[in-house]
């Protein structure tokens, strides 16, 4: 991508210093003449409000599906229902016990907590849990068994 770049800089480049030897009458008469003739050269503008209208269409359209998805994620829609965690043994011998998969528990309905528990344990599994406050008032996963 970098070379793109690169590459239309030095066409850009290029097309100036032509462009500057034209207008200073180096390459000719004719060439002069043209340059000084795309210098001053006004574009009429062309008002027309249909594109002002279009415009704004799609930003309504956009705004609309933005605030939707905003909506549903605040709702827990794009939760996944069931995970899988594999834990290892390194650290902790038995946390190897709680690998497995891991049912969504609520659906943000209630209690504005995403709360996974553990499949074919109902009350000493383990448990994740999402706090908005952990440490530094920043949010995180945690885990508990019971």
């Amino acid at each position: 991508v970098l070379l793109n770049f690169l590459g239309v800089e030095f066409i850009s480049q290029l097309d100036d210093v032509a462009f500057g030897l034209g207008k200073t009458g180096y390459l000719g008469e004719a060439y002069k003449k043209a340059a000084e003739e795309i210098t001053f050269k006004r574009i009429k503008k062309k008002r027309s409000r249909a594109h002002v209208f279009v415009l704004l269409a799609v930003f309504a359209v956009l705004l609309g599906n933005t605030i939707n998805i905003a909506i549903r994620q605040g709702k827990g829609y794009y939760l996944k229902k069931i995970i899988q965690v594999e834990f290892g043994d390194e650290t902790v011998s038995l946390l190897g016990t709680f690998s497995g998969c891991y049912q969504l528990q609520n659906d943000m309905k209630d209690v504005n907590r995403v709360t996974y528990q553990q499949l074919g344990f109902t009350e000493k599994g383990g448990k994740f849990s999402y706090c908005n406050n952990v440490a530094d008032g920043d949010g995180g996963w945690m885990f508990s068994i019971g």
